[in-house]
């Protein structure tokens, strides 16, 4: 006995490795763009997510910040560095079908319906399982069922009763949350007031509803998907919202092979990060008088750097540097530091100012003499009013040959 349940168990581990094998390979791919920045928290980017293949429906996670996650192309809003990831579902073959006793080859069990059973007479607002709708009403032809098709295999008969929204089969199923479902049915109808179909998972619409065709003995699909969210458990209904027939005459059909399976995924992440831009700058700073020609380095280094920010300066007298944090300037007046970040969808800036003052301790030399020199007046006052006055500032005229006083 336990050398079979070893057998057992090992089966199954390797039914389930085949299937996330086969699972790994889902007929998508997916990319979720570049990553993008912002330059201040609460900014807001686009992403730029795309899917190729053939796929069921897409969602974004975490959904913060997003205008609409269900979109390829949503708007984020962040206040810090976030990572987003794109997912894609996609039918997968290799999933196995989640309903219970999908053919009815089990018998009246495993689902509910609002019609009633009630083997013979099939009645309005009844059903009966069986192998071919003429057994039961004169008014179909014999129809094979369609999980085997050779006259041998069950079918859920129904005689509507002509409803606008009957429940006709539900089963609920466990499922996984944030996970994507594929649903499908089989149908064939009278071809008097046929049915309309509409699937629902927990109350809700799945897919659109789908009006089935008269069509005897030809088995139609009808196929929907479902988004689980954060439910952990299906509802799984098959209603008819025709609102056709009179109970008495038409509205006759039968389903077969109800399936349910989880979708296969592929993802893709894309990054959106906050980069700060910020310039900073003293309020002002003195140019020495000793500095006048080779100039002095103003200093911006408490502003943003790093890879992708460039800067600029503006002012009257940038002798180098004009395109780095640390410029070199020998005028004096106000200069403005602009710093940018190119995030890719468009150029964030912060501008900062510094004032270059003169050196206080300059000093000013003025000379105006007060009067010609002629033949009858050989000595003048030569004025210094206006030059520099004070304790540490000392006077010397040159040519110092023609001073006859006051050379100091």
């Amino acid at each position: 006995m336990r050398h079979r349940i070893r057998i057992l168990a090992a089966f199954l581990l390797c039914l389930a490795l085949r299937y996330d094998t086969l699972n790994a390979q889902c007929p998508v791919t997916v990319d979720a763009g570049p990553d993008k920045s912002v330059c201040a928290a609460g900014n807001t980017v686009q992403l730029d997510g795309s899917i190729s293949g053939s796929y069921i429906g897409s969602r974004w996670t975490p959904a913060t910040g997003l205008n609409n996650a269900a979109i390829l192309n949503p708007v984020a809003t962040v206040n810090n560095t976030v990572t987003y990831t794109l997912t894609a579902a996609a039918v997968d073959p290799a999933a196995p079908n989640l309903v219970n006793n999908p053919g009815f080859e089990s018998g009246n069990n495993g689902f509910t319906s609002g019609y009633a059973f009630n083997p013979l007479p099939v009645t309005p607002g009844t059903y009966v399982l069986t192998t071919s709708p003429a057994l039961v009403l004169s008014a179909f032809p014999p129809c094979d069922d369609h999980t085997f098709g050779n006259g041998t295999g069950y079918m859920m008969l129904c005689n509507g009763n002509g409803g606008a929204s009957t429940q006709v089969w539900c089963q609920t199923i466990p499922v996984m949350a944030n996970s994507w479902y594929t649903l499908s049915a089989w149908a064939l109808c009278s071809p008097i007031s046929p049915p309309v179909f509409q699937m629902k998972v927990n109350g809700v619409n799945a897919g659109t509803s789908f009006a089935a065709q008269g069509l005897g003995c030809v088995w139609q699909e009808f196929t929907a998907t479902w988004f689980s969210g954060p439910a952990t458990s299906a509802n799984f209904c098959i209603f008819d919202i025709s609102g056709s027939g009179n109970g008495l005459f038409g509205d006759d059909f039968a389903l077969d092979d109800i399936f349910m399976a989880k979708a296969c995924t592929a993802t893709d992440q894309v990054s959106v990060s906050v980069v700060p831009v910020n310039a900073v700058l003293p309020a002002t700073v003195v140019l020495p008088c000793s500095a006048a020609e080779t100039g002095i380095v103003l200093n911006g280094s408490g502003s943003s750097s790093g890879p992708g920010y460039t800067y600029s300066w503006d002012g009257p007298g940038i002798l180098s540097g004009g395109n780095t944090l640390t410029p070199t300037v020998n005028e004096t007046g106000t200069y403005t530091l602009s710093v940018s970040f190119d995030t890719g969808d468009g150029i964030c800036t912060k501008t900062a100012s510094i004032t270059v003052l003169p050196d206080p301790q300059t000093v000013v030399a003025n000379a105006v003499a007060t009067a010609p020199l002629t033949c009858a007046n050989n000595t003048v006052t030569i004025s210094g009013v206006g030059s520099s006055v004070g304790g540490l500032v000392s006077y010397d005229w040159q040519p110092a040959a023609g001073i006859v006083s006051g050379s100091g």
